[in-house]
């Protein structure tokens, strides 16, 4: 008998539920969601000051593939130092979004301002946001130094100091400089994404489910590192399934799939 608990007395036994069903997600999700507002304290919250322009603001966006929607006037915004959670079920659409603000996608309508400015052009997107997708986008057959060397071509700060006193560094692919991509391990691998996703130093980061598939050690130190990233100033836009990232959050949306729109964090959810 499996059983998940949470720091709270509840526990759900895997035996009685399945998380292959919409209903069942709703519930574990829930579940997550009261854990993390008795918790609350452990998250800062925010409060929009209307003088200052945040630092992200997404205003109904909108994204179809041929005649089916994916995404419909989808619209918040993020202040400095602050973590937004894009909660749902598979499939909904929330890596599309992710893709569409880092600048790789783009949108059937709708605006992404950072800092109060229109992102139009790929250098808007690429010089204000740095991206950690599902997928590895990295020279599978070239070395880690090779990678970082690419990502870094933009940067305003020079590779080597970042390897001497900086993300890189930090960890630890300074020991790995030479080795080829495909031999590293998973974790090593993410470890090599996140660093090169923040090559130019972006004051936000979109994060597509960075935990998964790692193991503990390697979630934990990426986890760490992000709550550094957010002390230091840094707004992150993050999806995930991982509870140990979600409660990093600030404010959470969650994605009703039949209307794909966002919910407001604590909004009473469509069961």
């Amino acid at each position: 008998c499996k059983t998940f608990q949470f720091p709270i007395p509840i526990c759900i036994n895997t035996y009685s539920i399945s998380y292959t069903g919409t209903r069942q997600f709703y519930l574990v999700l829930f579940l997550l969601l009261c854990y993390t507002y008795l918790n609350s304290t452990q998250s800062e919250v925010f409060y929009m000051d209307s003088s200052i322009p945040p630092i992200i603001e997404v205003s109904n966006v909108s994204k179809s593939y041929g005649r089916k929607q994916i995404l419909t006037s989808i619209s918040f915004q993020a202040a400095q130092g602050e973590c937004i959670g894009i909660l749902g079920v598979n499939g909904c659409g929330k890596s599309t979004l992710l893709a569409i603000l880092a600048g790789c996608l783009r949108a059937d309508g709708g605006t992404i301002c950072f800092r109060g400015n229109q992102a139009i052009k790929k250098q808007d997107f690429l010089s204000m946001a740095g991206y950690v997708p599902q997928e590895n986008p990295l020279f599978s057959s070239l070395t880690v130094l090779d990678n970082l060397r690419y990502f870094y071509a933009s940067s305003p700060i020079p590779l080597k100091h970042d390897l001497a006193d900086g993300i890189p560094y930090l960890f630890g692919l300074d020991s790995c400089l030479r080795a080829k991509v495909k031999h590293l391990s998973g974790g090593m691998k993410r470890r090599l994404v996140l660093a090169c996703a923040l090559a130019c130093h972006p004051p936000v980061l979109i994060l597509d489910e960075p935990g998964a598939s790692l193991d503990f050690v390697c979630k934990e130190d990426i986890r760490q590192y992000l709550s550094l990233y957010r002390k230091q100033g840094g707004t992150i836009v993050i999806t995930s399934h991982e509870q140990s990232e979600i409660s990093l959050c600030s404010r959470y949306f969650f994605w009703n799939m039949a209307l794909c729109h966002l919910l407001r964090h604590r909004q009473i959810l469509p069961f």
